[in-house]
């Protein structure tokens, strides 16, 4: 009789646990207005790539593509170059597993323009998102790293979550040699990071890249996107069929 009490009573107990937990509300693993300076996962590294798209991108696709390591793309609209002269590269990096990140559509700094701007600079690359890929990033790296409390404000009420780094590699003022020393002295595993680099700088893609991938694996890191080193499940916040390409493909 003792015994069926205490399972009885257990039972009990173990209902109450789970239906409170049940009764807890979702918290997502990223949320908007997060501002996310390296990966939650133990080891990893998330290899990002500013500025794009360029002339260089698809030649550090074939780099990225044989030695099977994702990256994450944090693109603009015009920038170097109008984005839809690129748009084949684009469509190429999503059709290949890369991360697509809103980059802004002009690159300003984000301190010294008003609101209005910065509402057009999210909302014009958007709309290019959604005619080349169909899908609408929802993470964001502010130009330069640049922001103040209102610009945050206004890429949380967008639905963005606000991606930095705590590496850069030096590439667009540094060697080839003393980039690969920045990799070379990271913290180890089971420290994370996410690395800067620019994909609009030949050097990076043609040797940065490939080789910085090498020194990361092996010492053992896990190289990824940024949303799989933050554990969430896709890096879109909105997804449709791309537009068929017509006249207002241009910047």
């Amino acid at each position: 009789m003792f015994q069926r009490n205490m399972f009885l009573l257990i039972s009990t107990i173990l209902l109450f646990i789970i239906s409170s937990i049940e009764c807890l509300p979702f918290i997502p693993v990223v949320y908007p207005g997060q501002e996310i300076y390296t990966c939650s996962k133990p080891g990893y590294v998330g290899l990002t790539f500013d500025d794009g798209l360029y002339d260089y991108t698809h030649k550090l696709l074939d780099h990225l593509k044989e030695k099977n390591v994702k990256a994450t793309f944090f693109i603009t609209g015009k920038n170097f170059k109008c984005i839809y002269d690129f748009s084949d590269v684009l469509i190429r990096a999503v059709d290949e597993g890369h991360q697509i990140a809103h980059h802004s559509w002009s690159h300003p700094g984000f301190r010294s323009i008003d609101e209005i701007t910065i509402y057009n600079e999210i909302e014009k690359l958007e709309e290019v998102f959604k005619k080349i890929i169909g899908k609408i990033p929802k993470y964001f790296r502010f130009p330069f790293g640049e922001r103040d409390s209102r610009a945050v404000e206004i890429l949380r009420v967008k639905g963005y979550a606000i991606v930095y780094w705590d590496v850069d590699s030096g590439d667009t003022a540094l060697g080839v040699e003393s980039s690969l020393s920045i990799y070379q002295n990271l913290s180890g595993p089971p420290n994370s990071h996410i690395i800067l680099n620019h994909d609009t700088h030949e050097t990076t893609c043609n040797e940065l890249g490939p080789k910085g991938i090498d020194i990361l694996q092996k010492r053992g890191f896990t190289l990824s996107t940024i949303y799989e080193c933050m554990g969430d499940s896709s890096w879109w916040k909105s997804s449709e069929p791309p537009s068929k390409k017509d006249s207002s493909w241009v910047c």
